[in-house]
């Protein structure tokens, strides 16, 4: 068959015919090395999107006398958004688990500011990105509630299945479920980093493709790799 003829062609022209095996000792280290992860950092970092912000609430200003709550949903929840607020202020996290909205609003009532981390599945991003019924009914009392700031682990046509988010007072498309884009999106929000994402696809006529909203950096201690204001990690273990 000529189609078969042509695919055995171009594995024998790729050098296949001479395979020979890779010493799989460390793999896993090499090929997430050090400058593989500086890179996955600054990419988590430019692609964080703020897709709404009233008011310029973002970057959070005026930290001493705020309260500030984390509120983790979805189905693949985790603190890494907690995590990486509390490198800036003091902040209680609760889970959001289906059964228990009323208690989750009870112990979040007295908070100045709700930031709620939606957390998904990374390993296919076609898997259920759209909030069910009980977590959509959740954000609709606790925006009648509190000041939300809402941050979206997840495919960004979620925000368009998912209208009661942009009620929020901000909004951050985060993209990916990993503790990198929980450092960006919180970063963002406490002024240690400047926003400059923009959205790959529309998710509506007020949110069309390359649509985000910058903001600002204000200076505030921010964490990354050496790399990144150009000293070399390895010199400075020597130390």
């Amino acid at each position: 068959d000529v189609h078969v003829r042509r695919i055995l062609m171009a594995k024998y022209g790729a050098g296949l015919a001479n395979y020979s095996p890779i010493a799989v000792e460390n793999i896993i280290a090499d090929l997430n090395d050090h400058d593989s992860r500086v890179l996955i950092k600054q990419i988590y970092d430019q692609a964080a999107t703020v897709v709404v912000n009233k008011d310029r609430i973002l970057p959070l200003q005026n930290l001493e006398n705020e309260k500030v709550t984390v509120v983790n949903i979805g189905s693949r929840i985790n603190n890494n958004l907690a995590d990486a607020a509390a490198h800036y202020s003091l902040v209680e996290s609760f889970d959001f688990t289906g059964s228990n909205a009323s208690e989750v609003l009870k112990k979040v009532a007295l908070s100045d500011l709700v930031i709620v981390g939606y957390f998904t599945d990374n390993t296919n991003p076609w898997r259920r990105y759209v909030m069910n019924e009980e977590e959509k009914r959740f954000i609709q009392r606790l925006l009648l509630q509190n000041r939300v700031i809402f941050v979206h682990f997840a495919n960004p046509y979620g925000l368009k299945s998912t209208p009661e988010i942009l009620e929020s007072e901000a909004v951050i498309q985060a993209y990916q479920n990993t503790f990198d884009a929980a450092l960006s999106a919180a970063q963002i929000i406490f002024g240690a980093r400047e926003a400059s994402g923009t959205l790959p696809v529309s998710i509506g006529v007020l949110m069309p493709s390359n649509h985000g909203i910058p903001t600002l950096d204000l200076n505030r201690l921010r964490y990354g790799f050496p790399e990144e204001v150009g000293m070399d990690a390895t010199t400075l273990a020597r130390i």
